[in-house]
């Protein structure tokens, strides 16, 4: 390689050397149409492969040791300061081999000569300058069925000679527990590194209450535990876990450190699987840690494998994702994994308050407030098979990081037909696994190679497969994996260790321009931050070597710049706070970078004490705390998607006094009342009492409205009574409206209403008679315990007096079953004078009824027909172009779920009583090869069927199976259906009498949007727009869509919006919010009122 040395200006005045690389020198055909090439092994030299060793009669298996299959890692670093990057690859059950680079993607094994001498089952590996001398040492976990001296891990020290010493012992660092993989990192800031080792659970078949018992005993926790080593700066190392807060059982698999909370010290994240959480280990900035992993997430995986953490779109904030065993096959899905079990899910949640776990992939975004959001299910990642490690890293250069991930398992004991046959055979033999037997059925335990996946970042939070188009998907039994330049071409080639297979290379062939960086300290430099400001864009890497999955990266960091060929500086944040500033840097280039003495500190409060655009008013919280009665609607509709009686709290609001500010109504759930707030003029509120306390607590308060029923000139208020855990019939069911005597004294009569027992959710009034009274549209929501029929909504007349007679059947004729009504919308949308109606829900489009003054006839095809069918929860009028019309902010399901739909492949549900017993059965289905398929799985389908288990005893039968064959043909046919073709949420545009659709941002869609508050925040003359949501009540086997936290979507001038993130919106409503109301305070000014299921409203005010 050319080398040549340039000055460049800096304002730190730091000086260093560029390295020309040529792009690209690559030996490959240069028409190859995909962006990696597989080198062979006669090309590279590389013949490593990580061969395992199997005797059915030992412990050598993978069904007397669980883990017997989980892998070996990869190492890159330059061991003599080449220039050129060498590898070392861990084998399970044999050796360990080091290569050399000699240039052009050759490599040499010098494994014999290195000193490099293999002892027991080795893992994860990691190197690291420890001694900090200028060169990089090897750190090797132990693990696997050896026991004693063997599993001790392992320090290679680099003699500077292409020689090693082992030298663990002497430094402290031969942990002997079942290690996975290591993290070197100075946690105290003293200017060393110190050493995380993450180890496995020694109990690997115990029960919850085994586990319980045997920790009690200090030395056995110590077992279960991973393990933190402080650097005592003499070359010796001492144990630090229990004193700095880390000692905790776990079955940890990875670990990743990073500064998650942007304060300058360095955090843990630990995966864990089986039923152990993740760890989010936060540096208390003393020596100690806390883990604080419920408090920064919502929910995480439920067997965590690799993890990495990185900066996915380009915020300067690090996001974490995470892999699991999550197949994306139906049939593999179906079989190889059990479904959630619920009775050890509540346990786990609510006895022992672990965080919630999905079995699915994990995509946290960071939100800049210590909150991550898991937004997977939009990222297009929430399944990739059996997969072990996920690294992040620019791969086409194009300036975004894109994902790739590993997969495969050697043996999957987990199928279910294999442990119902290993059961039965050791029940016929007194609980033992005869050995004449076992080599016969350990044979026929599947094997099922999993393809490697690739993941393009487009660049708005959303991923597209590319594995194929790459060059990447080839299927094997996949494990560690690490990337670096190993070439200098300035892109990054990519290293698999394989299980039974020959390593993979892959050579990179990107042509996209790049800036390399070097850093060079006489310091450690693990922890340091790099900012690259481009053409208005911005990247950020936090330099940590430990990648993925029991692997580790090379210190040279690469910057993706696509066609960019300027860049205008380079921001590096040292570890100790020191800030260099580069400028004039050319691209395809090599920076080494160093500290220089004029550096100065940087300031990590700079970036937290900035004004946020709204805040808190914190004692709104202690007005009104909803409590949600216990009822568990599983027990009679196993398979249904989320409950049905936790709809609530929702609000109204209005001037009840007529003071010019503006009074509000929060509904109750069952046996809570609900409450009325007037508001003084200093702006607090006061509760008044009235009947739905004294009368009707029992009752569960959905949708309200305040109206003058009795034309008496003041406001009376509408309640609806709704709530799963009633039965059709109750009169607890049955509406409310309190009437106002003008003094804030409100009485109740049943005669005011029509006898109704229904299960209705919002009203709207509507003057539908034209008679100069207001009239009443009800929606109806739910059947009870008969999810998703569709109930009946209602038109109530007025006599003026405020006695309503129902006359759906003259307005409505054949609609009153008009769907599953989540919101309504009165409006003239002829300009004909009288009063028409537009509604939505779940499994409905967006429809129109114009009145006709006799009847509402469907209108929809003229206002609303390129609408597709959704699960619509919220509609929001708003002029969101300026146009001096109305458009609408329609609120959908989202985009964030294990859902999906589109108007070729809807979302269907079908349901009836299929198996005869008088209850109703729902399938949620979904499309594979073509065929109808039952999205849930076997066991939780036979509890809601019976009759499933009996016909198919098989998991590979009822995953063979299509929908017709397990209910009959004749009874889907007959059965009663509905279906989604889209669950993005969106803006309606109204142009002239009809509406055309505008999606909401992508980071809008990554949770269900119960209500939108359309308001000029900043009143620039543009509507803003506030999105509150979340659906938590989800059947444990879907993950809780969740990832909300209350949304600011700022208006632009063209007529999109701008996402403003958390920390500077200064919102934070973490909980399933159902009303947003924009309240009218002294002096004008506006008071955001937030209502969330089983929480406290939330307030917030402009923070001025």
């Amino acid at each position: 390689m050319k080398q040549f040395t340039k000055i460049i200006p800096l304002i730190s005045c730091v000086i260093f050397l560029c390295y020309a690389c040529e792009h690209k020198t690559s030996t490959i055909d240069e028409k190859s149409s995909t962006l990696f090439n597989k080198i062979a092994p006669n090309e590279s030299g590389i013949y490593f492969a990580n061969n395992i060793d199997v005797d059915v009669n030992t412990m050598y298996n993978v069904l007397a040791h669980k883990y017997y299959y989980r892998g070996a890692g990869v190492a890159v670093g330059d061991i003599n300061n080449d220039g050129l990057q060498d590898v070392f690859f861990t084998s399970n059950s044999g050796a360990n081999t080091l290569y050399l680079n000699k240039g052009s993607l050759k490599f040499q094994n010098i494994s014999s000569t290195s000193g490099i001498i293999k002892t027991g089952w080795s893992t994860g590996v990691v190197m690291t300058d420890i001694n900090n001398d200028g060169y990089l040492d090897i750190y090797v976990c132990q693990a696997g069925p050896e026991k004693g001296l063997k599993r001790k891990n392992l320090l290679y020290l680099n003699n500077k000679d292409l020689t090693f010493t082992e030298s663990a012992a002497s430094f402290g660092l031969d942990d002997p527990g079942i290690s996975r993989s290591a993290s070197f990192f100075d946690y105290d800031k003293d200017g060393d590194l110190d050493c995380f080792v993450i180890n496995e659970s020694i109990y690997t078949r115990a029960s919850e209450q085994f586990i319980k018992e045997k920790i009690k005993d200090k030395a056995n926790l110590l077992k279960c535990s991973s393990r933190l080593y402080k650097n005592n700066g003499n070359n010796t190392f001492i144990d630090v876990t229990e004193e700095t807060g880390v000692l905790n059982y776990g079955n940890g698999l990875t670990v990743a450190v990073s500064d998650i909370n942007q304060d300058g010290w360095m955090d843990i994240y630990l995966t864990n699987d089986f039923t152990t959480p993740d760890f989010l280990y936060i540096n208390q900035k003393n020596g100690t840690f806390e883990e604080q992993i419920k408090s920064y997430t919502k929910n995480i995986s439920w067997a965590s494998m690799g993890t990495d953490i990185a900066d996915i779109n380009n915020d300067g904030l690090q996001d974490i994702f995470t892999v699991e065993m999550a197949s994306k096959d139906h049939f593999m899905n179906k079989t190889l994994m059990p479904s959630m079990n619920v009775e050890l899910y509540n346990y786990l949640v609510y006895n022992k308050e672990y965080q919630i776990q999905n079995k699915f992939n994990s995509l946290q975004l960071n939100n800049g407030n210590n909150t991550f959001s898991n937004i997977t299910g939009v990222s297009n990642l929430l399944s990739s098979e059996w997969s072990w490690s996920t690294l992040i890293a620019d791969f086409d250069n194009d300036g975004h990081k894109d994902i790739f991930i590993t997969n495969g398992f050697r043996k999957y004991y987990t199928d279910n037909d294999t442990q119902i046959e290993l059961k039965k055979i050791k029940r016929q033999n007194n609980g033992r696994f005869p050995k004449e037997l076992r080599q016969d059925f350990y044979n026929k335990i599947p094997e099922i190679p999993s393809k490697n996946l690739a993941f393009k970042n487009n660049g708005n939070l959303l991923f597209d497969d590319v594995s194929k188009e790459w060059g990447l998907n080839d299927a094997t039994y996949s494990n560690g994996i690490a990337y670096c330049d190993l070439d200098n071409d300035g892109d990054l080639d990519l290293l698999i260790n394989n299980i039974d297979e020959t390593a993979f290379l892959y050579e990179n062939t990107s042509k996209n321009n790049f800036l390399k960086v070097k850093l060079n300290s006489s310091k450690q430099i693990i922890g340091t931050k790099l900012t690259l400001f481009y053409n208005n864009q911005k990247q950020f890497i936090e330099y940590t070597p430990n990648k993925g999955y029991l692997s580790s990266v090379d210190r040279e960091l690469l910057f993706g710049l696509q066609n960019n060929n300027k860049v205008d500086s380079l921001e590096v944040i040292w570890p100790n706070n020191k800030r260099t500033l580069i400028t004039n840097i050319q691209v395809n280039k090599t920076l080494n970078v160093k500290p220089d003495k004029n550096d100065k500190i940087w300031n990590y409060n700079n970036t937290k004490n900035q004004k946020t655009i709204l805040r808190e008013k914190k004692e709104i919280a202690s007005l009104f705390k909803h409590k949600e009665n216990v009822f568990n609607d599983f027990d009679l509709e196993v398979l249904l998607p989320y409950k049905q009686s936790t709809l609530g709290p929702l609000m109204s609001k209005a001037d009840l006094n007529n003071d010019q500010l503006d009074d509000f109504y929060i509904g109750g759930a069952a046996n809570q009342e609900g409450k009325l707030f007037i508001q003084n003029k200093n702006g607090t509120f006061r509760s008044i009492s009235g009947p739905w306390g004294s009368l009707h607590k029992k009752n569960e308060d959905l949708g309200s409205l305040f109206f003058d029923a009795d034309n008496d000139g003041d406001l009376d208020l509408y309640v609806i009574s709704g709530g799963n855990e009633f039965k059709e019939g109750n009169p607890l069911l049955t509406d409310r409206l309190y009437l106002n005597d003008g003094n804030l004294k409100f009485s109740y009569s049943n005669t005011f209403l029509p006898n109704m027992k229904h299960n209705g959710y919002k009203l709207m009034n509507i003057d539908i008679d034209n008679d100069g009274d207001q009239d009443l549209f009800i929606g109806g929501r739910l059947v009870q315990n008969k999810y998703p029929k569709i109930p009946e909504s209602y038109i109530l007349i007025n006599d003026g007096k405020g006695t309503f007679n129902d006359a759906s059947k003259k307005w409505l004729g054949k609609n009153q079953e008009l769907g599953l009504i989540n919101d309504i919308i009165v409006k003239d949308l002829n300009n004909d004078g009288k009063q028409d109606l537009i509604v939505t829900g779940e499994f409905m489009g967006i429809h129109a009824f114009l009145n006709n003054g006799n009847s509402l006839f469907n209108a929809t095809e003229t206002y609303f027909k390129n609408v597709p069918k959704g699960w619509w929860l919220s509609l929001t009028e708003a002029d969101i172009d300026n146009d001096g019309d109305f458009d609408i902010i329609a609120g959908n399901l989202g985009l964030n779920s294990k859902y999906s739909a589109s108007r070729k492949k809807p979302f269907e549900i079908v349901f009836d009583d299929f198996d005869n017993n008088g209850s109703n059965d729902l399938i949620i289905t979904k499309e594979y090869n073509g065929k109808k398929v039952p999205l849930r799985g076997k066991e939780c389908s036979s509890e809601q069927m019976p009759f499933i288990r009996d016909k198919y005893p098989q998991y590979k039968d009822f995953a063979n199976a299509t929908l017709q064959d397990i209910i009959g043909k004749s009874n889907y046919e007959n059965a009663s259906k509905q279906y989604a073709e889209s669950f993005e949420s969106v803006l309606l545009i109204n142009n002239n009498d009809t509406f055309t659709i505008q999606k909401l941002p992508i980071i809008a869609q990554s949770f269900p949007i119960h209500d939108v508050l359309a308001t000029d925040i900043d009143f620039n003359g543009y509507i803003d727009l506030i999105l509150v949501g979340n659906i938590t009540n989800t059947e444990v086997e879907t993950p809780k869509l969740d990832a909300g936290n209350g949304m600011l979507l700022k208006g632009m001038k063209d007529g999109t919006f701008k996402h403003i993130g958390n920390k500077q919106s200064g919102i934070l409503i973490p909980g399933e919010s159902r009303s947003i109301l924009q309240m009218k305070t002294t002096n004008q000014k506006s008071l955001f009122i937030v209502s969330q299921n089983d929480k406290s409203i939330q307030g917030y005010v402009l923070n001025d």
